[in-house]
């Protein structure tokens, strides 16, 4: 599960190393410790041509939903159930994005320690990471949306979890966001093994104590 994770560049920032727009309108502030229902940047394909950064709510709300309280219990989709779960189906065929991340959150539990440890996984180099994510593009109801795909974790990252999000190297980048044709099943393939070997994993302190979602 990825229930926090970090996305602290500006939109402008994102927009350059994305290769893209920066249609946000000054609606995203970079947040060290983003949580269910936040406004958060995602990478989606311009009607036409090229790519935009714009701003989500983090838990996808599906038109049928029937309200919004249901998001914050939507903010991962698991990648070996997408083409078969009703709300992640129509997205995972016609609305992929990247969701940009510096680090992302987990707690790990270990005998010794009364309370679980929060660790940041992130890039060694610095560099954001992608996401792959699904959105929605809201209603009279709802505002955009958005929730990350996930997938097993590899390597050392199943010593913090068992589940990491589905990290997309560049050259997949455009694939994923190709929605033109049929979803291929290639497309929820598992990080390379370079790309998670490049992944730092550190102790970073305490769990912050939670805040109920305001839900938007």
């Amino acid at each position: 599960m990825c229930g926090r994770y970090a996305s602290t560049r500006s939109a402008g920032q994102l927009a350059t190393f994305f290769d893209a727009a920066d249609d946000t309108g000054g609606a995203l502030v970079p947040t060290e410790e983003l949580r269910p229902t936040d406004a958060v940047p995602i990478v989606r394909r311009r009607t036409g041509e090229g790519r935009a950064v714009v701003a989500v709510r983090w838990g996808l709300l599906p038109p049928w939903a029937p309200d919004r309280r249901s998001a914050a219990r939507m903010i991962n989709a698991r990648a070996e159930t997408l083409a078969e779960t009703r709300a992640y189906r129509v997205p995972f065929a016609r609305r992929r994005c990247l969701v940009p991340a510096d680090a992302w959150y987990e707690w790990r539990r270990a005998e010794e320690l009364p309370r679980p440890l929060k660790h940041e996984l992130a890039a060694a180099d610095g560099r954001p990471l992608a996401f792959a994510g699904l959105y929605e593009d809201g209603s009279d109801r709802f505002p955009p949306t958005c929730t990350i795909v996930t997938t097993a974790a590899l390597g050392r990252l199943r010593d913090v979890h068992d589940r990491m999000p589905l990290v997309l190297a560049p050259h997949r980048w455009a694939e994923w966001l190709d929605c033109a044709g049929p979803a291929d099943p290639d497309l929820l393939a598992p990080p390379e093994d370079a790309l998670v070997a490049g992944l730092s994993v550190r102790p970073v302190g305490p769990p912050a104590p939670y805040v109920t979602p305001t839900l938007f």
